[in-house]
């Protein structure tokens, strides 16, 4: 609940004193209507009646229900239930004659070519009303105020804009456009705006475009379709004004083209203030385009900046659409700034369409807000937030050349905010890979995508400016499906051909389906201490990383060990050393894992086991287990002494075993 402030309460009382003259008026003008109708007497009063079904009052010619309209010169009232029509009488281009709907009203009313222009409301909603404003196609119609809202919207009303033509609205004041919010209808009870269709225009300098004026929490923004731009100078393109701990509301976009740009506000979300940001919108876009610009230092999607601290960036629920958001100083989606206190970043779910956020001067595209005051030296960012990908498109970019800049994130500060939360959730049937770089054009994917189930936890780091995660259809070769009942058993030193062999085994059928083939599969890991891009999902039947190869083992030889199982079948494969071996060759890490092909075409595969040649032939040598001493001494000249000329020497106990590394 925001706080009640100096311009909040002018203007209410402001407002009251004009309702009361225009109720006094409204009642006189009764009376004397009652009276010319009585006497059968001609006299030139208001309204005068234009034609059958039609009324002339002020500058307005109404028709449809005309029962339920009265009014004099300076306002019109309509507190029908059916069908109301407005258009501007003969020659009027513009007035100053506010139009009133009533309390409790649920009719519709039909604008066409009407302008209003005047200081204060120019349509007033009274409260526990249901209206619709129609305007219909080819028409534009237009409500300036230079300090008072637009159309107003009280509490516990509702309305509704529809139709194919245009509506203009504007205020330079602290009210919105098109909305509500004096201080005692914030909260639940707020006004509920919904755009069916039209194309809205709507400005504000301090308020919200559409919703609330400043000093007020955000209403109830529904849009469902048309094209709607909306503007504020310092307030919310959607959401809030001006003032102190003000949150933006409940926005839903469902359909339609929504633009939204403001100079120094929030795009969509709460309010700025010199001591407490507001906190963000309760945000969910299930379709439409939506593009927003914050020009200055507001955030695109997300909380107020504050002096004190920034307000936190509150939900985003993304089901489907096409999103845009580009800041400037601000975050795109996230905490609002500050000198002191960052706000916490948003809390985003996404399950469908195509998010692109993009910040030109920030430190951070998502997350928390930055805290920057250089003589304070206390400044703590804002935390993350939190990201969550159950689907889409998620693109996300930094542009800003500043040290520490980062796409998605904790607040800058002294001390900076915890790192925002990323978990990739893939749907059934779909898979979601994730990129990650310093910018965009050499990205890399992030450790263990494609990621096919399962919730995931992204570690993106903080010196990352680029961020991709897209879902799409689920590709089989990424599925790398593991079984406890293949294994790798084990490796043996060959010491007469020089090399060493990997020993695996399989049951006959595996998940009750019969085994038709069976293989294994290296990879290449590090070398010489340096790593290898080599992930676990990397090594498969198939795989496309360099360091990779698989060998199909179906027509190999099988195995009779002493200790083997009978309903087991046990197959090797020997990797040769190069010209007798290295010590390059021995310290490099090497990474395999057995696999079998089922009836059905599908594999599964063992765990990944990891290993060194001198490791190898470590356990080996130390254990005693080679099958003679010259085979012994072979381990400890050729091998272990290669890599380590201080080795010690072992004496031989015979023995013939296969070594487990684990």
């Amino acid at each position: 609940m925001c706080c009640e402030g100096k311009w909040a309460f002018f203007m209410k009382n402001n407002y009251m004193m004009k309702r009361k003259g225009l109720e006094m008026r409204k009642k006189n003008f009764k009376r004397v209507q009652a009276l010319v109708l009585t006497a059968a007497m001609v006299l030139p009063v208001v309204p005068v009646q234009a034609e059958e079904n039609s009324v002339l009052i002020g500058d307005y010619v109404v028709t449809g229900d005309i029962e339920d309209v009265d009014g004099d010169e300076s306002a019109l009232y309509i507190s029908s239930d059916s069908q109301v029509n407005v258009a501007m009488q003969e020659g009027v281009t513009e007035t100053e004659q506010r139009i009133i709907i009533e309390s409790d009203t649920t009719g519709t009313v039909t604008f066409s070519d009407v302008h209003i222009n005047m200081s204060s409301e120019c349509v007033l909603i009274n409260s526990d009303a249901d209206v619709t404003l129609v305007f219909p196609k080819n028409t534009e119609s237009s409500f300036v105020a230079s300090v008072g809202f637009g159309i107003y919207v009280a509490k516990d009303s509702k309305l509704t804009i529809a139709g194919e033509g245009t509506v203009n609205a504007e205020t330079n004041g602290a009210a919105a456009a098109i909305g509500g919010g004096f201080p005692d209808e914030s909260g639940e009870n707020c006004a509920e705006i919904t755009i069916q269709e039209a194309t809205v225009n709507a400005y504000s300098k301090l308020g919200a475009a559409i919703g609330s004026g400043a000093e007020v929490d955000g209403c109830k923004v529904v849009i469902d379709g048309g094209t709607v731009n909306a503007s504020s100078t310092f307030g919310s393109g959607i959401g809030t004004g001006y003032g102190k701990n003000c949150n933006g509301g409940t926005v839903i976009i469902n359909d339609g083209v929504v633009n939204i740009e403001t100079e120094q506000g929030v795009g969509i979300g709460g309010a700025n203030d010199t001591e407490v940001g507001g906190d963000g919108a309760n945000l969910t876009i299930n379709g439409g385009t939506v593009t927003i610009n914050s020009k200055g230092s507001g955030a695109g999607i997300g909380g107020g900046n504050g002096n004190e601290s920034g307000g936190n960036g509150g939900t985003f629920l993304m089901n489907g659409g096409n999103v845009t958001v580009n800041s400037n100083l601000g975050t795109a989606i996230g905490g609002g700034l500050s000198t002191k206190k960052g706000g916490d970043g948003c809390d985003i779910t996404v399950n469908g369409g195509t998010l692109t956020a993009i910040t030109a001067q920030s430190y951070c595209t998502i997350g928390g807000g930055f805290a920057e005051d250089f003589d304070d030296g206390n400044e703590t960012g804002g935390n993350g937030g939190s990201l969550t990908i159950n689907g889409g498109t998620v693109i996300v970019q930094n542009t800003c050349t500043r040290e520490g800049a980062v796409a998605i994130g904790g607040g800058y500060g002294i001390q900076r905010g915890e790192n925002t939360a990323i978990k990739v959730q893939p749907k059934n049937g779909e898979q979601i890979d994730v990129e990650y770089d310093a910018d965009d054009l050499n990205p890399k994917q992030v450790e263990g995508s494609p990621f096919i189930s399962g919730t995931n936890v992204i570690d993106v780091d903080l010196n990352s400016r680029y961020f991709k995660a897209s879902a799409g259809e689920l590709d089989e070769a990424n599925i790398i499906r593991v079984s406890d009942d293949v294994k790798v058993e084990g490796y043996q030193i060959n010491a007469i051909s020089g090399g060493a062999r990997t020993v695996g085994s399989v049951p006959k059928t595996v998940n009750g389906k019969q085994v038709v083939g069976r293989g294994i599969v290296y990879a290449l890991a590090k070398v010489n201490g340096q790593e290898n891009d080599v992930t676990d999902k990397d090594i498969k039947v198939g795989g496309k990383n360099y360091f990779v190869r698989n060998y199909d083992l179906t027509n190999a030889p099988t195995l009779s060990l002493e200790t083997a199982d009978p309903n087991r079948t046990y197959f090797a494969i020997t990797m040769l050393f190069a010209n007798g071996g290295s010590k390059k060759e021995f310290e490099a890490t090497y990474k395999a894992r057995t696999y079998v092909v089922l009836e059905d075409g599908t594999i599964v595969y063992s765990d990944v086991d990891s290993y060194t040649i001198f490791a190898i032939s470590e356990v080996l040598y130390q254990n005693q287990k080679m099958r003679n001493k010259t085979w012994h001494n072979y381990l400890y000249e050729n091998i272990l002494k290669v890599v380590d000329s201080s080795y010690k020497e072992v004496d031989y106990d015979w023995n013939n075993e296969i070594v487990k590394l684990k």
